[in-house]
């Protein structure tokens, strides 16, 4: 029901005829901010109607803007606005006064007020922003989850989590615990240099190098791999030549005046290319395999001293391999 009040007054104040202001800018800048505020741009018609108090600071504009700050959910400075407005005597307030008191109450409904004691002279801070000093009057914050911090200088900071109800008045009593600057670390303390002892530790054992046998049986492990893709490979070939053969014999697939080959069968076509494509890639990868398994068929041979029969020595045009038997 409040909702609808307040949608009822705002519809009522936005239709109403604009009254005299001080400067024709003025003026624009309001009927520009109601024209903004019917098409829900309201943050742009808040600075608008800001605008336009600035430059002639109406009642109606400060109105305005209170409607505006509701909308984008600023409730606490859209309840101190509107009671400024509310306690002018201004026409345009008289005449939209009951309007304007249910968007005040539909306003009042998000707030909570907050009474917060504390050592005097501490600052409050709410969701990391600073709200007021102590001794302080009541804190008028949004109905929702809210971080109130007590800062003091020589204290140190305490936190409370709060989530204050709607219409109603919580009180937080905060007791600062004094910091001991004798206890303070130093903001900048002096290089100090730390002997750290060393530690003998025994050398690290390396991992002995892979034995003949062990290369030997990767060796045998690569070679089945590259016959395992060369035998794919043939087979994507054979299937391949078989889906092109159905695309260009098949009596089924003969052009005609309305349907052309390539869609009475295209998915021969397509068939025969994805077999392709899969046929190079299995040709690939068996070579890649067998070249594998030859490094590892040599690497296997190692003599009795452990050094390989395949050795490479950089010469003048690039390098030399030899292998021994």
């Amino acid at each position: 029901m409040r909702q609808r009040a307040l949608a009822i007054a705002l519809s009522v104040l936005l239709a109403s005829p604009s009254a005299h202001a001080d400067g024709a800018t003025a003026e624009a800048a309001i009927d520009h901010g109601i024209a903004l505020r019917r098409a829900h741009r309201d943050a742009e018609a808040l600075a608008e109607f800001r605008r336009a108090y600035a430059i002639a600071p109406t009642a109606r504009a400060l109105a305005q803007v209170a409607l505006a700050e509701a909308a984008t959910e600023l409730w606490s400075s859209a309840e101190t606005d509107l009671l400024r407005a509310l306690a002018s005597d201004d026409p345009w307030i008289a005449r939209q006064r009951s309007s304007l008191q249910l968007a005040l109450d539909e306003i009042n409904a998000h707030l909570s007020t907050l009474e917060i004691a504390g050592p005097q002279g501490a600052d409050v801070w709410i969701d990391g922003k600073f709200a007021a000093q102590l001794p302080t009057p009541l804190l008028r914050v949004p109905a929702k989850h809210l971080i109130v911090e007590l800062r003091a200088s020589g204290f140190a900071t305490k936190r409370r989590e709060v989530d204050p109800l709607p219409r109603a008045t919580e009180r937080i009593e905060f007791s600062l615990e004094q910091v001991d600057a004798k206890l303070a670390p130093d903001p900048d303390p002096p290089p100090r240099f730390v002997s750290v002892p060393v530690v003998m530790s025994n050398p690290v054992e390396r991992e002995p190098p892979p034995t003949p046998h062990q290369d030997r049986t990767a060796a045998w492990t690569a070679a089945g791999g590259a016959g395992l893709f060369l035998v794919g490979g043939v087979a994507l070939t054979a299937y391949e030549f078989d889906r092109a053969g159905h695309y260009n014999s098949d009596a089924q697939c003969a052009d005609q005046p309305d349907l052309p080959r390539h869609v009475r069968c295209g998915s021969y076509a397509s068939e025969a290319r994805a077999a392709q494509a899969a046929a190079i890639t299995s040709y690939t990868l068996s070579g890649a395999a067998a070249l594998t398994s030859l490094v590892l068929f040599l690497l296997a041979s190692r003599d009795t001293q452990g050094h390989a029969r395949l050795q490479c020595v950089p010469a003048l045009a690039g390098g030399m391999c030899r292998i021994t038997f």
